[in-house]
């Protein structure tokens, strides 16, 4: 087994350093390269037992370099607990062999071929738990806007339920204006709304309008998941039932896959939001559409090992309830601690 850590100021150096070109997916052209004379290079090699001349690679660092030159496919897997966050990234090579891992510290990238499947797969078991009984019947695909406007709700009526339980009372069900709800869409960012998530997961950060959530509105109660009175607008149905188990969040899991395609990057995502062992909310896209799914834990256990336990898996090959994700990336939620 390969293990060695490459401070950060020389991942853009490693491809130059065994030669040739790297590859649309190699982690060695995801990076902008450093402000470095040769003179600093050579000495940051040395300094991190890479080179033994600051010139030549060690064997064993340029042959797991080298099999990062140009990998199919990767898969990055985010996990965050309260404020600690696992990021590992799994290669697989051109080669067919191993998956060779990479793992942000502090003071750089953790580089391990082969990568720890099985370690990182029970860390998911452990955190995520693994059964296969979930508390809500929810699954729908929706537009975008109806998505956020779903949540929106989903997030008012969170509110009011964790507001009783404060006060040991019972919950007053309540409906909503269409302008409370515009307000919920498009209210700052927040850990612990739903919107807040399904914001970053579409990546936008634009503020839904009256119009948007009337016409929004009209679509989910087509699929009998809110109902209108004359006072306003309640969740109903699957709608309600997910939102009574969904008092707080308490982990985030997100998967992104890159795979080479005739030599252009196809990156799929998926995001899954935890509140307990059977309450889990599952986000995906199916073209222009949001899935929105209530999922077990086992369920986010076995995809996960679908894509990182198996090289013969390709980005949104097994993706349950959806097919060819695609979605934006970009950063964790919370504040990281990486682990």
């Amino acid at each position: 087994m390969a293990e060695f850590l490459i401070p950060i100021q020389l991942m853009s150096s490693m491809a130059h350093l065994v030669g040739g070109d790297s590859g649309p997916l190699s982690p060695w052209t995801s990076l902008e390269a450093a402000d470095l004379s040769e003179a600093e290079v050579q000495r940051a090699l040395t300094e991190s037992q890479l080179s033994r001349d600051g010139n030549i690679l060690e064997e064993e660092v340029k042959r797991v370099v080298e099999r990062l030159m140009n990998p199919t496919r990767y898969v990055r897997l985010r996990l965050q607990t309260g404020p600690v966050l696992f990021d590992y990234v799994v290669y697989f090579p051109s080669d067919g062999g191993s998956p060779v891992c990479l793992s942000a510290k502090d003071e750089g990238f953790l580089v391990r071929d082969p990568a720890p499947i099985e370690d990182i797969l029970y860390l998911v078991s452990q955190h995520l738990g693994r059964s296969d009984l979930k508390s809500s019947p929810l699954d729908v695909e929706v537009s975008p806007s109806a998505s956020l406007t779903l949540l929106a709700l989903t997030d008012l009526f969170r509110q009011e339920m964790l507001l009783a339980a404060s006060k040991l009372a019972q919950q007053e069900v309540k409906p909503y204006t269409p302008e409370q709800i515009v307000e919920a869409a498009g209210a700052s960012d927040h850990s612990q709304r739903l919107v807040t998530a399904a914001r970053h997961y579409l990546s936008t950060q634009d503020t839904l309008t009256g119009d948007q959530v009337h016409s929004a509105l009209a679509e989910l109660q087509e699929k009998s998941l809110v109902e209108s009175g004359k006072d306003g607008w309640e969740l109903v149905g699957d709608g309600r039932s997910l939102a009574g188990h969904f008092p707080l969040i308490g982990q985030f899991l997100r998967l992104d896959a890159w795979q080479l395609e005739e030599k252009q990057a196809a990156h799929g995502t998926i995001l899954a939001l935890q509140a307990g062992l059977h309450d889990n909310l599952y986000l995906d896209r199916e073209e222009e559409q949001v899935i929105l799914k209530a999922v077990s834990s086992n369920f986010l256990y076995e995809l996960t090992e679908e894509l990182i336990g198996r090289t013969d898996v390709a980005a949104g090959a097994r993706n349950p309830g959806a097919e060819n994700s695609v979605g934006p990336d970009e950063d964790p939620l919370l504040p990281p601690q990486s682990k």
